[in-house]
């Protein structure tokens, strides 16, 4: 019955308008939260209200997360919604409003994934399947080329990958993908997300920096010692970032 009162909602004139945010952003959760709920129907729900599922109503789109990590071809594609192609020419593309709405909500979707490829339901990770993700994600890319973009946003995500069961802080499989030679882009990109996860901070005379620093170091010196070492150079440059500022903030 939820499900197909918020599907009739997508197909009436007035759309969202006039629903109760939070009452709607609940009711999603309980269909996201249910075995018996119709999968395929949540997936179009989430795609259409995506603009409501937010840290500030504490609602995520699940299933679209979880297709993201573990269907490449529909990261290509969200990716082909928001960026522009490297080896197109043409400069007027159709800008219609269900194309800028579609775009709209793929950004969101890719800024807020949080759901490390790999990762499994139970929570365990599988370096096969992460492998596998990884590799057709980067051949499809490359097709469409999309793929400096693609290695970016990957990056962004993979801030959210699980230590490695051997204690180093990051899972070997994911150190190995982030330290190949032609990964740069999706380096740069887990550094400006680790940047970006610090949030609003207060003015502390450079102290807080200095942690930061000192915290982003250690974790270049244990790549290093594995033998990660472009990796390590990216997280020593972004604890090097730190110091600056600390020293900066301190004068």
């Amino acid at each position: 019955l939820a499900t197909d009162a918020l599907l009739a909602v997508l197909k009436s004139e007035r759309g969202l308008e006039g629903l109760d945010q939070h009452n709607t952003v609940e009711l999603i959760s309980h269909l996201q939260d249910s075995n018996t709920s119709d999968k395929e129907a949540l997936f179009l729900i989430e795609w259409n209200f995506l603009p409501w599922l937010n840290r500030f109503s504490r609602g995520t789109p699940v299933p679209l997360e979880k297709q993201l990590a573990t269907d490449p071809a529909f990261f290509a594609e969200v990716t082909r919604l928001v960026f522009r192609s490297s080896s197109s020419s043409n400069d007027d593309d159709e800008k219609d409003e269900r194309r800028v709405q579609l775009a709209t909500n793929a950004f969101k979707l890719l800024r807020e994934w949080s759901r490390c490829p790999g990762v499994q339901d139970d929570g365990s990770f599988s370096e096969a399947s992460f492998i596998a993700w990884i590799n057709e994600v980067i051949r499809l890319t490359t097709e469409s080329g999309h793929l400096d973009v693609a290695l970016s946003q990957i990056g962004h995500v993979l801030t959210c990958a699980p230590s490695d069961p051997s204690g180093l802080w990051i899972h070997e499989a994911v150190a190995t993908v982030l330290n190949r030679r032609d990964t740069g882009e999706m380096r740069s990109g887990f550094t400006a997300q680790l940047f970006n996860d610090r949030g609003v901070f207060a003015f502390s005379r450079g102290e807080e920096e200095l942690k930061l620093a000192n915290k982003n170091r250690q974790k270049a010196e244990a790549l290093f010692s594995k033998g990660y070492t472009r990796f390590a150079s990216e997280m020593r440059e972004f604890a090097e970032r730190y110091e600056r500022d600390a020293e900066r903030e301190s004068k």
